[in-house]
């Protein structure tokens, strides 16, 4: 905070509940830049199978571009905190599910009925999640890349099955 020139009092002016709320605003904003980059990604796809291809490429061209330094706060501090901060924990849920419903309404829009788009939207942020992890870890785009095709042909038999 020193270096910040910031005092304890602005602090808690500014975040009454303290350190937990501070990690909880700076959590959501980082849950906005991932949706950002959601959304753009679902809607540059021609259709939701390519859309969701789409999302793991950014995904991987966003965390390349930081030397595969940057990953997911809002899992790490799920798993970190999950346990001893129900701010957190009710933050990051809330986040997921924000992200979860994006993907949702995009596969929606292909046709695919609500719950099994909601399932879909589970497993989709699940895999680019795991995906994200393994590239980062391995600083190689090959898990997202791999988990974004495996993904969109899921999708894409998921929207063939609804039509027959």
């Amino acid at each position: 905070m020193r270096a910040a020139g910031v005092t304890t009092s602005s602090l808690y002016h500014h975040f009454p509940r303290g350190k937990e709320e501070l990690a909880a605003s700076a959590l959501v904003h980082a849950g906005e830049r991932f949706a950002d980059l959601l959304r753009t990604a679902l809607a540059r796809g021609a259709d939701a199978p390519d859309a969701i291809a789409a999302c793991a490429d950014d995904l991987a061209a966003d965390l390349a571009s930081t030397g595969w330094a940057e990953g997911c706060p809002v899992a790490v501090t799920a798993l970190e905190s999950v346990n001893d901060a129900p701010l957190l924990r009710v933050t990051c849920a809330r986040i997921l599910q924000e992200w979860q419903d994006l993907i949702a309404t995009r596969l929606q829009s292909a046709g695919i009925g609500s719950r099994t788009a909601a399932e879909l939207a589970c497993m989709v942020l699940s895999g680019l999640e795991g995906a994200e992890l393994l590239s980062r870890v391995a600083a190689d785009p090959t898990p997202l890349h791999t988990t974004g095709r495996h993904l969109a042909r899921l999708v894409a038999a998921e929207i063939a099955a609804d039509l027959r």
